[in-house]
């Protein structure tokens, strides 16, 4: 829990001097953690909107931005995990024990193929072309939404 998928040489050294917590401690913190930030969104006066009459913007300067950071960082390890699914060989992938059954829906696709298909799947992307220009990166420090730092130009 310490180190993440960019491992440095030097942290190899100690890797067995770890304690890690047990399976249910692990659930049990996981469990704490979403209720409380549960309790954050649901509650925090600084994410009251009054009922859609006052949308609130969450920005650098917003006390709860802190949390959207967190919800972008959760994002980054889903699709890491994704990734990781889709490179490794199907035999070796299982679908856990106490997971829901697929959605209805899924019956429903055209196709079981699993390379999308231009047009099908997804638009057809047509360049154009673009007088060039100077063009400044990133979005501004106000914009209503979490961004890394480099997209700040």
């Amino acid at each position: 829990f310490e180190v993440g998928v960019d491992e440095m040489l030097w942290d190899d050294m100690h890797k067995n001097d770890m304690v890690w917590p047990t399976v249910r401690e692990v659930y049990e913190y996981r469990k704490d953690v979403y209720d409380t930030v549960v309790n954050a969104i649901m509650n925090h006066p600084s994410l009251d909107d009054k009922n859609g009459t006052e949308p609130v913007m969450v920005n650098q300067n917003h006390p709860m931005w802190a949390l959207f950071m967190g919800f972008e960082h959760e994002r980054i390890h889903l699709e890491t995990s994704s990734v990781l699914f889709r490179e490794t060989p199907i035999e070796l992938v299982q679908k856990p024990e106490n997971w829901p059954h697929l959605h209805p829906s899924a019956a429903e696709l055209p196709t079981k193929s699993t390379r999308p298909v231009e047009g099908v799947d997804y638009p057809s992307n047509n360049m154009l072309a673009v007088k060039g220009k100077t063009i400044q990166l990133g979005k501004p420090l106000d914009f209503p939404s979490y961004g890394w730092d480099n997209e700040y130009g």
